[in-house]
């Protein structure tokens, strides 16, 4: 610590009777100003004042030993205690003293003093001290001690155990846990009285009825306890036990409004307490300035109705960035004009209002889909379509890429009802390839029998489509929602709408569907009472390469060894747990093991009817499984399909299974043979063994 000018020139000046009155006015001010004190008699013993500093410390001691300051007493010892106590002997003798005053209430003591050998090598100052620190970190986790451990929540030490050196912890939760001596003062964190954690601990009466009636300061008390802002997740966590989970909304919404309740930093959105309503406008306006735009949107969402003057502050700095950004960033200028628009603080100054920025800008399917709010897309789609000539163009090149199923309703609808044409060519090319739109095709399938432009699809192709999807990374953000069409009886639509000859191919598409077991047999059933024949048909032979066979035994390697027999422990560990009625644990394994079960079974089946698919043995001579044909297209448009088994099918990639609507045209013509595809003629030219 830097001593004050005045006293510094008077230590140099050797003003001994001004430098004991400032000594003596700071222990009646501030006796436990330890660094002020140790300065000071450095100062002096620098000078040549030894004396001098011996007595005035003498003084400060007897000060802190009979107010009892044992703390501030120690840090004093550790500071100036070779000028107090020349002799290492004496010195040792005060620490210990002041060690055995400072935890006279600790049972644990003596026992810590002899395991850490602070009274070995008394003459060792510096081992002495580093011995003292060291009981000092662990005399914080006395018995009974309220703690709080990373990742395990709050507990008190239950047992101090000398022997074995650690500490047993027992948690809210039940658990309990032993910490070695070393790693406690690191993975421990002691909670001193008034700290929120402990006060849930020891009074969560106390609390509850400050939750009910006052909000605010319950959070108050939290807030101020952490050495850092917290975020809502933590502040939820925290309350667990005194605002209950269907509580917390209107309360975290009544607690938060409180006007010293701030954004704590940088980062994700936390939450401070500020000293006084005007250090928390201050706090705001600092946040406003270190945030990027949208955190600044949020702080003027947040807390702009605090204050008139900061809200003006904030909307008029918005606004200069938001009227910056038009030209360039015009989804930005777009975004910031809405958030004002909604503060009640629309901008004065049309020339970049979203009318204008829809009239001039020159890329506005780019600019709709970069802003992030779904109502403010879905607003501005609106607007393009009132003023722009070219918005079904617009629209299209938004559908392509929009994912939220509303907005896609709307702009589809709006785009049907004016051309019914794009309409219809979107849906076809959504249909045609879904992996590229997975979005647009997990809504389609959710529209189904509604959707009047699929009924030109074949039903049969939907429904591989969809087995296909459920395995797909590309479907992960959506397979939630697929997988509930399955459950729901969503897809029933598409089996109405079966021919006789798709019939059994859709069975099959059906059987082998990595789904579970209960959400497969409804479908097998309705198909077979819709075609009883298909309970009577025999097995048939399956064509595969050598690559996806080898994959399918690992795969079913994996599930015989590894997958059931973890699963079925799962079940026995779940079994335990209690009432299986109510057990979500015990119903999920099951569920898991119909599935795993159920895959492993169709896999055994599939692979005791595999033929091999052998290119090099296949005779090219027309089109068969294993080759690869040219097609010409009446307006020169060349493609080229490749004819394998189910388990290679990738139609984006030109390759289809031989029971594909598609392949089955194919199969048995010859080189100059001509077919029609989805109305269009294509020639065969070359056929040729397929590449693998």
């Amino acid at each position: 610590m830097a001593l004050p000018r005045e006293l510094r020139k008077a230590i140099e000046a050797a003003q001994l009777e001004r430098v004991e009155d400032a000594w003596l006015q700071q222990i009646e001010t501030d006796p436990e100003s330890v660094d002020f004190f140790t300065a000071a008699a450095r100062g002096l013993v620098g000078s040549g004042e030894g004396e001098q500093a011996t007595f005035l410390l003498e003084l400060l001691d007897e000060h802190l030993r009979s107010g009892e300051r044992w703390e501030a007493r120690l840090e004093l010892l550790r500071g100036c205690g070779e000028t107090l106590f020349p002799e290492p002997e004496r010195l040792y003798r005060e620490i210990l003293a002041t060690l055995r005053a400072l935890y006279r209430d600790c049972p644990s003591l003596d026992g810590m003093i002899e395991k850490i050998g602070l009274e070995r090598g008394t003459g060792d100052l510096p081992k002495i001290w580093d011995k003292t620190a060291k009981l000092r970190d662990l005399m914080q986790f006395e018995l009974g001690t309220p703690v709080r451990m990373e990742g395990k929540g709050v507990g008190r030490i239950e047992e101090v155990n000398l022997e074995l050196g650690s500490f047993k912890l027992a948690f809210d939760d039940g658990g309990e846990l032993r910490v070695g001596f070393a790693a406690a003062p690191k993975l421990l964190d002691a909670l001193p009285r008034g700290h929120f954690l402990r006060d849930r601990l020891e009074r969560p009466e106390e609390l509850r009825a400050l939750k009910e009636s006052r909000p605010s300061e319950l959070l108050q008390r939290l807030l101020e306890s952490s050495e850092e802002p917290l975020t809502a997740a933590q502040i939820r966590e925290a309350m667990q036990g005194i605002v209950d989970e269907k509580e917390w909304t209107s309360w975290w919404a009544a607690a938060r409004s409180h006007p010293q309740v701030v954004p704590g930093g940088r980062g994700r959105q936390t939450y401070a307490w500020a000293e006084s309503s005007a250090d928390a406008l201050e706090e705001i306006r600092q946040a406003f300035e270190r945030s990027d735009g949208p955190g600044r949107l949020k702080l003027l969402a947040r807390h702009g109705s605090r204050d008139e003057e900061l809200a003006g502050w904030m909307a008029r700095r918005l606004a200069d960035e938001g009227r910056a950004a038009a030209d360039e960033r015009p989804e930005w200028a777009l975004t910031v004009w809405a958030a004002l628009e909604r503060s009640g603080a629309a901008p004065k100054d049309r020339t970049w209002s979203p009318e204008a920025l829809v009239d001039r800008s020159g890329d506005l399917v780019r600019t709709v889909l970069a802003l992030g709010d779904k109502t403010l897309r879905e607003s501005v789609a609106a607007l393009i379509r009132e003023r722009r000539d070219d918005w079904p163009a617009v629209t299209r090149g938004i559908l392509d890429r929009e994912t939220d199923s509303r907005l896609l309703t709307s702009l589809f609808d709006a785009l049907d009802a004016a051309d019914g044409d794009q309409a219809q060519q979107f849906v076809d090319e959504v249909v045609g390839a879904p992996r590229r739109r997975p979005a647009a095709f997990t809504w389609l399938m959710e529209r189904g029998a509604d959707e009047a432009r699929l009924e030109r699809h074949s039903a049969l192709a939907l429904l591989r489509h969809l087995v296909a999807a459920d395995g797909d990374r590309t479907f992960a953000p959506y397979r939630a929602r697929l997988r509930r069409l399955w459950e729901s009886g969503g897809h029933t639509w598409l089996l109405d709408r079966l021919s006789a000859e798709q019939a059994p191919r859709a069975h099959q598409v059906i059987e082998r569907a990595p789904i579970e077991e209960y959400l497969r047999t409804p479908y097998l059933n309705a198909l077979e009472l819709r075609f009883p024949e298909l309970g009577r048909r025999e097995s048939d032979h399956l064509y595969a390469t050598r690559a996806s066979v080898d994959a399918r035994r690992a795969e079913l390697k994996e599930l015989l060894e590894k997958e059931i027999p973890a699963n079925r422990k799962a079940i026995e560990e779940a079994r335990e747990l209690g009432d299986l009625r109510e057990n979500f644990e015990y119903k999920s394994a099951r569920q898991r093991h119909e599935f795993l079960t159920a895959r492993a079974a169709a896999l055994d089946r599939d692979l005791s009817r595999v033929r091999l698919i052998d290119p090099s043995l296949v005779d090219a001579s027309e089109v068969r499984v294993g080759t690869r044909a040219r097609l010409t297209g009446a307006d020169g448009e060349e493609r080229a399909v490749t004819v394998l088994g189910p388990w290679e099918s990738r139609p984006e990639d030109g390759i289809f299974s031989y029971d594909s609507d598609l392949a089955r045209e194919l199969l048995g013509k010859a080189a100059g043979d001509t077919i029609r595809l989805k109305g269009a003629e294509y020639r065969i030219g070359a056929i040729e063994p397929a590449e693998l």
